[in-house]
């Protein structure tokens, strides 16, 4: 029975009859049906409904009510506190031989309705609703388990003073209690409740092992299950004692294991001992789960066989089925531990009466938990939520509210007006009600480590030696990530591994209008919608996020959107909205609006079911994130939505001639050509001397005086050396010759290395065209923005880093300018802000192409990626808010597979390579190679010296002239040339003339008279042969 004082509130009935046919755990099957099949009882269950047979007595019996807590307006009790679970065995008789279906008939078959059994035991019935277990499956008609009051073996081996070992046996619970409370007052303490652990055999010696770590008697060190615990999991009011309803809660809970004959084996995944991991050892899991199934079912038709003719059938008796299992478990497991524990198993069961997963105010002062807040208030930070008052009972909201709902408040952490039982647990879980949770309370509450590990919930105080601690308000940040995560898992059946996400959770990405990765359009009209969808807009109309219609494109928000859409989330955009100004003022200030915009998830008000959370889109480069303005591990950002993500080269498109000329005459300034010049020079006065002292007794060639010798030796030195070989002075002894030869050599070498300087600083002159990264920008003048450089960004420094020399720059715009005017060589700067620049200035668009090329890929380092890494990504804020690295491992997760797909590849093509600089443009042909301004001045030169020397050679000729003149008339007259060379060739030169024409015709006149003379001697010699012919 249930003790002394709970038979004397009851009726008293005649004697139950007992039936011989049972056997020790004698059951049958009783059916049925629930109108919540969500709200399932126990997961991985065989069904079975178990009773022993007894016979019904007549009479109309109810459940007794302690108070009446709250009264309706018509006087009637609106909600009754059933304190007692004592549940007589004669009354529970009548139910229990009476199929569970039908149980609303056992009092008055015409005035109930007709109501599932499971639901007629909790409203009906609830102080024997400790006396069933529902199993949970078929979904449609779960079945109940009971066992009868009266089993004549059980009855046979519990004698006075020894625990019952009948498990499922409600009525002996309150027995073994009795048994157990040496003190007398009515409740357990921990020193009491451990002797059912350590004392008591409370099953037989293979079971026993379960808890004694397998030894025949209980050692803490070595048990699986630790009794001090599992006193406080029991201790539902955190009073230190456990009362009469809480021990009978236990039973229920613990009444499975101890029938199953076995324990849970999943151990902490810390490796420490069952017993010093979550819930002291004392929880339900699944493989307890599956033994407990496999009992119930070898129970089950082991009754049907004997007792068919009550019109009990077997064909229910089947194992769950996969699905079954898994929907079974999600509804007993409300935290997604994997585990149950005693506090899980009286919120589900008992506290929560209209199975919504919550508790109202009614249900929690209806419940077992604590009504005062005689501890809490001492204790620390808690007791403001009471009041500061110490307050029991229950009065009207409307006249006391806060007083009538103090202890209320302390569970409800997220303000929306009921308890769930991840609130609940924070309570419970604080041992030591200081109103945090430490780290081993962490470990003993069985927080599901799917959900984030300790240190991403806490916060830790560095004045406090580094201690970590979870406050009411971290822990609500990690209740809405549990409710968020866990409500997708069950609506998209995934696991937490394929980060599912509700869709009743709020998810609001901040996104910048920033070309090409995220333009931003409005629109007002469904027409404007359409045209904007049509050329790849995606579209949202106004919200409560953001005040305005807003349609985005462009390849950050594409790959964002395809992520989304993979991961079954629903997100909502936000623009960020920020003026040129504002920007480069925040710039200045070494800070980042949109960093600055990111934010803890809000809850108040809204409840951790439905918390605002919220991601930025990052598509520019932001400040650094530093002390004091923000700390790098508040925030948590995904990989690089980008390939080609980082830090890029930019340097002018037009490659750079090689003016030899130029770097000649450098290199002859060089420190290096001068110093190789005077050492040269030094051996060449060396070596002069050698050779004139080795020559100069038997060499003609070199003269003997010192002054005219070291001369000729120096001459013969450097002409040898240079491999000139003028050849006016060779050696002729034979020393001499050795030492030219040997002087040949050195001057091949010194030479080869003159050669080399200026081939390479004609090389030093072209090497701008080939820079191709920033490990060819060693030796040049590179720009680099002020937030990459000193101060700004500390203990970075790439002009140390890449060998290059630094000119810091304000903006892109700044050192774009420099970079045109030759200021610098190049200039480093993030990649995309360098796209979002050309795109906005229209570089892309000039006659001839852009100006400013990209030569390489995108770069980082193990320095600059502390501070820059990637820039296009997605990021939240993570200081105690594990749900932040939770949404960018999905982000960054399913941006790999768009890379293997192939997906990122498509959207680049499509929104970026229209934005990368265009080198070569139509209506620009190539520029000559030709130095016109070098080779016309030349020309001009040339042309100039030209008529310069023709005028001085002239001049010449005259001056040589009029002096033979000169000399020809002072020796013919005896008297010089008086007058000009023009005159004197001009009177000269006319009578030369005459005297050259009359001697032309006097020749011409002798010719013609030599040729008459010639015609007639023809003549006469023809007419003299003619007359000796006729003669």
């Amino acid at each position: 029975g249930g003790g002394a004082a709970a038979k004397a509130s009851w009726p008293q009935g005649p004697s139950a009859l007992s039936t011989p046919e049972l056997r020790e755990e004698g059951v049958f099957l009783a059916m049925g049906r629930s109108t919540r099949g969500e709200k399932l009882w126990w997961g991985k269950v065989v069904g079975a409904v178990v009773v022993a047979a007894t016979l019904a007595t007549a009479g109309a019996q109810v459940c007794p009510s302690s108070t009446c807590l709250r009264t309706a307006a018509d006087g009637s009790c609106a909600l009754s506190d059933f304190k007692g679970l004592t549940c007589e065995p004669t009354f529970w008789s009548r139910h229990i031989t009476t199929f569970p279906g039908k149980w609303h008939s056992v009092n008055n078959l015409t005035s109930n309705p007709v109501q599932p059994g499971i639901e007629y035991l909790e409203q009906k019935l609830p102080c024997c609703r400790h006396c069933g277990w529902s199993l949970g499956y078929p979904i449609a008609v779960p079945e109940i388990m009971a066992i009868s009051p009266d089993q004549a073996m059980c009855a046979q081996r519990t004698t006075a003073g020894q625990l019952s070992q009948c498990y499922l046996d409600c009525t002996k619970w309150a027995g073994d209690m009795d048994i157990l409370d040496l003190t007398r007052d009515g409740y357990l303490n921990s020193t009491e409740f451990q002797r059912y652990i350590s004392e008591y055999k409370i099953a037989p010696p293979q079971m026993y092992g379960l808890y004694t770590g397998g030894g025949v008697s209980y050692d803490p060190h070595v048990s699986r299950l630790d009794g001090s615990i599992a006193f406080s999991q029991v201790d539902l009011d955190k009073d230190k004692r456990v009362s009469r309803d809480e021990w009978l809660i236990f039973r229920h809970f613990i009444g499975p294991i101890l029938v199953s004959k076995a324990g849970p084996t999943k151990s902490p995944s810390d490796g420490r001992p069952l017993a010093d991991g979550p819930f002291g050892g004392l929880f339900f899991d699944q493989s307890l789960a599956d033994v407990w199934a496999t009992n119930q079912v070898n129970i089950m038709l082991d009754y049907y066989l004997t007792n068919r003719a009550n019109g009990f059938v077997s064909s229910v008796a089947r194992p769950p089925v996969s699905y079954e299992r898994r929907l079974i478990m999600q509804t007993i497991d409300l935290d997604g531990s994997q585990r149950v524990g005693v506090d899980e198993h009286y919120f589900r069961l008992f506290a929560d009466k209209d199975k919504d997963g919550s508790l109202s105010p009614a249900e929690y002062y209806s419940s077992l938990y604590r009504k005062t807040c005689t501890k809490l208030q001492s204790s620390g930070p808690v007791g403001a939520d009471c009041g500061g008052k110490e307050r029991t009972g229950v009065r009207s909201d409307e006249s006391d509210g806060t007083d009538a709902m103090m202890n209320f408040n302390v569970h409800d952490i997220d303000k929306d007006g009921k308890i769930s039982f991840l609130e609940r647990k924070f309570v419970s879980s604080d041992i030591d009600h200081s109103g945090t949770i430490s780290r081993d309370e962490w470990r003993l509450g069985d927080f599901p480590e799917a959900y984030g590990p300790f240190e991403g919930h806490a916060e830790c105080d560095t004045s406090r030696d580094g201690r970590c601690e979870i406050d009411r308000t971290r822990y609500s940040y990690y209740m809405a990530f549990h409710e968020c995560a866990s409500q997708g898992s069950r609506a998209y059946n995934k696991p937490l591994s394929q980060f599912p996400w509700a869709a009743a959770c709020p998810l609001v990405i901040q996104v910048e209008d920033f070309k090409p990765f995220s333009h931003v359009e409005p629109f007002n009209t469904a027409e404007e919608k359409a045209a904007l969808v049509a050329r790849g807009f995606l579209c949202w109309d106004k919200n409560a996020f953001e005040p305005t219609n807003l349609c985005i494109t462009g390849y950050a928000i594409h790959s964002f959107d395809d992520i989304a859409k993979r991961l079954q989330w629903t997100y909502t955009p936000t623009l960020l909205r920020a003026t040129p100004a504002a920007r480069r003022q925040a710039t200045a200030a070494g800070t980042s609006l949109a960093v600055k915009s990111l934010t803890p998830p809000k809850i108040d008000g809204n409840g951790a079911a439905n918390a605002v959370f919220q991601m930025g889109l990052f598509t520019s480069y932001q400040m650094p994130w530093r002390e004091p303005l923000y700390n790098v591990t508040d925030f948590r950002c995904s990989s690089s939505l980008w390939l080609d993500d980082g830090l890029i080269v930019v340097k002018r498109t037009a490659q750079k001639e090689v003016n030899v000329e130029l770097a000649i005459v450098e290199m002859l300034i060089t420190p290096t050509f001068v110093n190789f010049v005077v050492f040269i020079y030094l051996i060449v006065v060396v070596l002069g001397h050698l050779f004139w002292f080795l020559e100069r007794s038997e060499n003609a060639l070199f003269a003997e005086a010192y002054t005219e010798g070291i001369i000729d030796g120096m001459w013969y030195s450097i002409v040898t050396m240079s491999t000139v070989g003028y050849g006016d002075k060779v050696p002729v002894t034979g020393v001499g010759k050795m030492a030219t030869i040997l002087w040949m050599f050195f001057g091949i070498i010194s030479f080869g290395v003159f050669s080399g300087n200026v081939s390479s600083q004609i090389a030093l002159s072209s090497l701008e065209n080939t820079i191709a990264s920033p490990v060819d920008l060693a030796s040049f003048s590179v720009g680099v923005l002020s937030s990459l450089a000193a101060p700004a960004v500390e203990n970075v420094d790439l002009d140390k880093e890449f060998g290059f020399s630094q000119v810091q720059c304000e903006s892109i715009d700044a050192c774009y300018d420099k970079l045109q005017k030759y200021q610098i060589t190049a200039f480093i700067a993030p990649h995309s802000d360098v796209l979002n620049y050309f795109n906005s200035s229209a570089l892309n668009n000039e006659k001839c192409g852009n100006p400013a090329s990209l030569p390489g890929a995108a770069f980082t380092t193990e320095t600059t990626a502390q501070f820059t890494g990637s820039t296009v990504k997605a990021c939240s804020y993570s200081k105690s808010v594990y749900a932040a690295q939770y949404l960018a491992d999905a982000v960054s997760m399913m941006q790999k597979k768009l890379r293997q797909d192939g997906t990122s590849d498509d959207l680049e093509a499509r929104y970026l390579k229209q934005d990368q600089p265009n080198e070569s443009a139509d209506g620009c042909g190539e520029a000559s190679r030709y130095k016109i301004a070098l080779i016309a001045s030349t020309v001009v030169i040339v042309f100039f010296y030209f008529i310069i020397i023709t005028l001085i050679q002239r001049y010449r000729k005259i001056e040589v002239q009029k002096a033979v003149l000169s000399h020809l008339m002072t020796s013919v007259t005896g008297q010089g040339l008086r007058k000009t060379p023009m005159e004197c060739a001009k009177k000269y030169g006319m009578r030369w003339l005459d005297t050259t024409r009359a001697r032309k015709a006097a020749k011409e006149e002798a010719k013609r008279k030599a040729v008459s003379i010639d015609q007639n001697r023809a003549q006469r010699a023809k007419a003299g042969l003619s007359g000796s012919a006729s003669g």
